[in-house]
């Protein structure tokens, strides 16, 4: 390690309090030089990951910093002289203008020995190495469609109005350069474009607690901790914790965890059709789930001869959306599982009922195997004997399916 690289890291390793006292007991221009280094100061999660990624998404609680690593990080990139295209996408052009460009930790403020002109008119922030970066709305997607970007900073992407549309038209124009990349920093909040962001490829995340800023008032953060600590809402805007469910909701995958039994004569497993939208056929591929000390065809027989009843419910979309195409099942003590979800997403007519009809003949011939028609008899038999609750009374169960 050079002399350099070992007196950073004595640096880094100072307290807050400590470092000022550095600061102070050095020359003006010595102690500019210091104070500008971004990484010195920085706290975990507000850097840059390394290695080859295209999406960074900083998701933390409030008062993190998030903000100042946004600017930061487009500053740093503006300094190597580069004239970059860069994106400043908030939720509305006025929230973009006050928080990411005029704020107290915006560009003006971070990246002023660079900037050149700022055009409020025009949602134009001009650099002297010839970068420019436009403002975007995240409730317009049809102005991200056309522009072309080398970078993109995402503010607050969790309450965008039109997240999905307008991260993918920002997606399509992110082509500049040898490395287009992008920044989400944002505040965690339930919804799907969050999600799949973080869960597709060339995805990096870091972030963190709001208490990871040894920056704030001491009372702000005892105050917080005070009122919301160990609650939900204190989880999400202050531990910065993404749930998958929305406040409310009569479905959670909390709940659905819970009521998953070992019912599985067949493990759904999509053909490739059903994930990249083709027109292949959606019928899954069957896994039969095995216990210890048992053969496949005892652990298929055995569950098969439970269900007495499959059916395939359909949910035509109104448009080119999603059509949901959920396979469920009664058993012989009138509980409900759900087997399987077929839904395809952005298909014509003749292709979401294809996939219906794809389902309906995997699963019927499933339930015409003769171990399954051992189980519908059985089933019968103890109706007519009042052994089984009436249809109208059946529990539902989430299966493992």
């Amino acid at each position: 390690m050079s002399r350099e690289a070992r007196f950073w890291k004595w640096v880094a390793a100072l307290e807050p309090s400590e470092l000022k006292l550095l600061v102070r007991g050095l020359p003006p221009d010595e102690a500019a030089i210091l104070e500008g280094d971004w990484r010195t100061w920085a706290h975990d999660g507000q850097c840059a990951p390394d290695g080859d990624w295209r999406t960074w998404v900083l998701m933390a609680g409030r008062g993190f910093g998030k903000t100042l690593a946004g600017s930061q990080w487009i500053a740093g990139l503006v300094a190597t002289g580069e004239p970059l295209r860069i994106a400043l996408v908030g939720a509305t052009i006025d929230e973009a203008r006050r928080i990411m460009v005029e704020g107290k930790s915006g560009l003006l403020t971070v990246a002023a020995p660079w900037v050149a002109g700022w055009h409020p008119s025009r949602r134009l922030l001009r650099f002297t190495t010839g970068a420019e970066a436009t403002l975007f709305s995240g409730a317009s997607p049809e102005a991200l469609r056309g522009p072309e970007h080398h970078l993109a900073w995402c503010d607050e992407l969790a309450k965008w109005e039109k997240a999905g549309e307008c991260w993918d038209m920002l997606q399509l124009g992110l082509r500049l350069g040898e490395r287009p990349r992008a920044l989400v920093t944002t505040t965690p909040r339930p919804g799907p474009v969050l999600r799949r962001i973080m869960e597709g490829p060339g995805c990096v995340a870091t972030g963190g607690r709001t208490h990871a800023n040894p920056h704030l008032p001491a009372a702000f953060v005892k105050a917080i901790e005070a009122q919301y600590g160990g609650t939900r809402l204190g989880r999400q805007e202050v531990d910065g914790e993404l749930f998958t469910d929305a406040l409310g909701a009569l479905w959670t995958v909390e709940g659905l965890e819970r009521a998953r039994v070992g019912l599985s004569s067949a493990r759904p497993e999509r053909s490739r059709g059903a994930l990249d939208g083709s027109s292949g056929s959606n019928a899954p591929r069957l896994q039969p789930r095995i216990k210890s000390g048992t053969s496949a065809r005892d652990e298929r027989v055995g569950e098969a001869a439970r269900l007495a009843r499959i059916v395939i419910g359909v949910d035509p979309p109104a448009g080119g959306g999603t059509c949901g195409i959920v396979v469920c099942a009664l058993d012989p003590e009138g509980i409900g599982h759900v087997l399987a979800d077929h839904s395809v997403t952005g298909r014509s007519p003749e292709g979401w009922a294809r996939a219906v009809a794809d389902a309906a003949a995997v699963w019927q011939a499933e339930a015409a195997r003769p171990e399954r028609r051992a189980g519908h008899r059985r089933r019968h038999g103890l109706l007519r004997r009042g052994l089984l609750p009436a249809a109208g009374r059946s529990r539902c169960r989430h299966s493992a399916a």
